[in-house]
């Protein structure tokens, strides 16, 4: 995650809500395939200025994230919706219902996906290391783009080899 945020021009802005919900991932399996939870750090990235922890600073934000959360979004993406909408920043979500509304609102709206291979061609990273990074997202976050993802070819070239 470091490297891939590390890349990134300006501020990445992460919602309050978000650092609240992202506890953990799983671990990678081990030799009997059992798993267990692996605790998030995101004060690290934080400490080290590459994630910058934000709440709703406007009246504006904060009817739109109430607005959202709840019937429409978990608290994270509409929190963090309300403030790439006000803010005019990308959003970066993995979740279809989020998406949609960024594209009906017309916010920049980016995937994990998206993010892992801008690092790859910067990096100019191995397949080895495109590899790994894929799979720990499949393994760890058990994460699958959908067929109609516009990375959907790159991943499965990866992932499935």
């Amino acid at each position: 995650m470091r490297r891939v945020l590390a890349i990134l021009p300006g501020d990445c802005l992460i919602a309050s809500s978000v650092v609240a919900e992202a506890q953990w991932v799983y671990s990678w399996p081990a030799e009997d395939g059992s798993r267990h939870h692996v605790a998030i750090d995101l004060q690290a990235h934080v400490s080290d200025g590459l994630l910058k922890v934000v709440t709703p600073q406007t009246e504006a934000e904060a009817e739109r994230f109430v607005q959202l959360a709840g019937p429409v979004m978990d608290d994270g993406e509409a929190m963090s919706t309300a403030i790439a909408l006000h803010r005019g920043a990308t959003l970066v979500t993995d979740e279809r219902i989020a998406t949609n509304y960024c594209r009906s609102e017309g916010i920049a709206c980016l995937s994990s996906l998206d993010m892992v291979q801008a690092w790859a061609l910067h990096d100019q990273a191995s397949d080895d290391e495109i590899v790994r990074a894929l799979t720990g997202i499949a393994q760890r976050a058990r994460y699958r783009p959908p067929r109609s993802h516009a990375l959907f070819e790159w991943w499965t070239r990866y992932v499935d080899g």
